[in-house]
């Protein structure tokens, strides 16, 4: 069940707080610092709006929420609309409907973030994407492992080898052929660095590369002989990119052959223990017990279950492959070793662990509070700008030392522009 979110229901009681003393005229702002929308106006409808806004959120987050999935993906992408169906079928075994959370990117808003906080009590579910929140699918799958139980591999949309057609379609070298010049890629090019460096370690040779913005431009530059090679993800090569003339498939990289292309070869059948590709996985939050993890797969792996979730994922674009969580597990074990043989992506996970903690909440209902009784006293200027000053200090989430005269300047530039428009324009009198 949802926990409820403390820091928020303070911010908000405090919000409510003070504009319930202010409605009832306890500061005696009428016409100051309250302001007044109008000339000669007391806000006392707007601060009744507030009221009420703060009542629907407070109602909102204590409202139990008994299952949760948490989603890398938005609301309106088409992998958050497979995401949806997915729900829809949880929801119907569970009895009680499943509410998405979409967490897109990285930081403490993140989907995987929040998942790897929740409860682990089987009422919350996580979906992980090998693409986020590092570019590397392998230190992803490593801080998977470590956050997370899976349940159940989704999708897997595994990079394809390409090469040059040769007279007599020999045997791949694939040692060689990595060596013979730079190869083509269609993917980000941070991840093609990760990419690159697990395949130079595998295959014992330097691997240079070439990024392209799309797979049509991959396939033509390989046509051309511009490059000895090229990997491109299945789900963005057509059927006619399968059977070119100018080119071959050598091998995908998935643990096993694809059902699809049952005559290409694995990457490992050629000697290269190296998995390639993007995938998707449903887990539990780190702590789920076993019991949990197998009831919710004796139900998902049910053949009416799996065929609702393939037909849901297959029809937005996705080619669904579903594993039981040990197959899972196996997986994400071996792509983790690849991250601690080349290096593991920690950078991205540096905004997760800032996170906003309760003191900062504290400390600007404490701000507010002070601001709203001493402005009377010592002005409005000289109590707005150090509020906005010791707020930005409080909430400032880098190194003060460079950003000290940057916060000091828009803190005062703020504080005359609000003083200045509010004076001006609606004639509003400042203690």
């Amino acid at each position: 069940m949802r926990r409820i979110n403390l820091e928020v229901l303070l911010l908000v009681l405090g919000v409510l707080a003070v504009a319930l003393l202010t409605s009832l005229d306890v500061l005696g702002f009428r016409g100051s610092v309250a302001g007044a929308i109008g000339p000669g106006v007391y806000p006392l409808t707007a601060l009744g709006l507030m009221l009420v806004t703060g009542l629907i959120i407070v109602y909102r987050a204590c409202k139990p929420i008994k299952y949760s999935l948490f989603s890398p993906f938005g609301s309106s992408d088409l992998r958050g609309l497979a995401v949806a169906r997915l729900a829809q079928v949880i929801g119907r075994e569970m009895g009680d409907p499943v509410k998405v959370y979409s967490g897109v990117g990285q930081g403490s808003f993140s989907s995987m973030f929040q998942g790897s906080r929740a409860k682990p009590d089987g009422h919350n579910f996580v979906v992980l994407d090998g693409s986020c929140p590092t570019p590397s699918p392998f230190s992803n799958a490593a801080e998977c492992l470590e956050r997370f139980v899976p349940v159940m591999r989704l999708s897997d949309d595994p990079y394809l080898l390409l090469g040059p057609i040769t007279a007599d379609n020999e045997a791949v070298d694939l040692p060689g052929l990595l060596a013979a010049g730079p190869l083509g890629f269609s993917a980000q090019p941070e991840e093609v660095d990760f990419l690159c460096r697990a395949l130079s370690h595998r295959a014992g040779v330097a691997v240079q590369s070439r990024v392209f913005a799309s797979t049509p431009r991959v396939l033509r530059s390989l046509a051309q002989g511009e490059i000895a090679a090229a990997f491109c993800p299945l789900d963005e090569l057509a059927a006619g990119d399968l059977t070119h003339r100018h080119y071959r498939l050598l091998a995908v990289g998935a643990p096993a052959r694809l059902a699809e292309l049952p005559e290409i070869p694995t990457l490992l059948e050629l000697g290269l223990d190296l998995c390639l590709g993007h995938w998707t996985v449903l887990a539990y939050p780190k702590g789920a017990s076993r019991e949990q993890v197998r009831d919710l797969w004796s139900i998902l792996s049910r053949p009416e279950n799996q065929e609702a979730v393939s037909q849901g994922m297959r029809g937005h674009g996705i080619r669904p492959d579903l594993l039981g969580p040990e197959e899972t597990a196996e997986f994400w074990r071996a792509q983790a070793q690849v991250a601690q043989e080349i290096g593991r992506d920690t950078g991205y996970w540096r905004a997760d662990r800032q996170m906003v903690s309760l003191y900062k909440v504290v400390g600007v209902l404490a701000l507010f509070s002070a601001f709203m009784l001493l402005a009377p006293v010592t002005g409005y200027l000289p109590a707005s700008l150090a509020m906005v000053l010791l707020l930005s200090l409080i909430l400032w989430p880098g190194p003060l030392k460079r950003a000290l005269p940057l916060i000091t300047l828009v803190s005062l530039g703020s504080c005359v522009a609000v003083y200045l428009v509010f004076t001006q324009a609606f004639m509003v009198v400042f203690p």
